[in-house]
């Protein structure tokens, strides 16, 4: 299986970034710090993004809510 994609044919997909669990001042941070900051994990999300980036692959933000009827109305 090949290891090497065109960038034209990849992108980076980031699953629910919620600032409540990313973020020191977050909601959910006290509940997730210790293993958050165990593996290092905000700088392999700025490694991940400083990479994808410099190889001009496409990030895409994909927020996760629950679906309620009326949402799509008007798209």
């Amino acid at each position: 299986m090949p290891t090497d994609h065109p960038a034209s044919r990849t992108g980076l997909v980031l699953l629910d970034p919620y600032n409540d669990m990313l973020s020191e001042d977050g909601k959910v941070w006290p509940a997730v710090k210790e293993v958050a900051q165990s593996v290092g994990l905000h700088q392999h999300l700025r490694d991940l993004l400083t990479g994808a980036r410099a190889a001009e692959v496409p990030v895409f933000i994909a927020p996760h809510w629950r679906w309620r009827s009326g949402d799509a109305d008007n798209w």
